[in-house]
């Protein structure tokens, strides 16, 4: 039975649960990840999964895809992040580190091509407003069109993403 301690760290409590630390990996990183994955035997990723990421450098399907192939799970996060932090939008979302899509049809979007892709779960941000978006787009979760995706595309152009993107 997780303690209150526990509880308020779900990925440590994840780890026990499994009962072996090393069942889940964290990873910022497309490379590290992967190699991650190709050493040793996860059950789980948490990982990036943002269309921001995806349409400007094609960063998290290569995560993903792994995932299943491996039979782990795999959680995403970052899936509201839009761009870096600004001043204004910390006053707007304080515990968030980025600057988060606050327009509920963009975030839809968002959301539904996360979990369009194939995740096990997605980790909405831990801000009562964007948490109660994300548990909305999930109720009425339907996979996302083509036409849709060509929709984030053109969106994905204006804003520099969260993680700095090389080359």
């Amino acid at each position: 039975m997780p303690t209150t301690q526990t509880l308020r760290h779900p990925l440590a409590y994840l780890a026990r649960a499994t009962k072996r630390p090393e069942s889940l990996i964290v990873a910022d990183a497309v490379e590290t990840a992967l190699a991650a994955m190709d050493r040793f035997e996860f059950d789980l990723v948490l990982f990036p999964v943002n269309y921001i990421l995806y349409c400007q450098a094609n960063l998290g399907p290569q995560v993903v895809k792994k995932a299943r192939e491996k039979g782990m799970g795999c959680l995403a996060l970052k899936s509201l992040a839009l761009t870096t932090s600004t001043a204004d939008s910390k006053k707007q979302f304080p515990k968030c580190w980025y600057k988060s899509i606050s327009d509920p049809a963009q975030a839809s979007l968002a959301l539904r091509l996360t979990l369009s892709e194939g995740v096990t779960a997605l980790l909405p941000p831990g801000e009562e407003q964007l948490f109660r978006v994300a548990l909305d787009a999930a109720e009425k979760f339907t996979p996302i069109s083509r036409k849709e995706r060509e929709q984030l595309r053109a969106s994905s152009e204006g804003p520099e993403s969260v993680f700095r993107l090389e080359g």
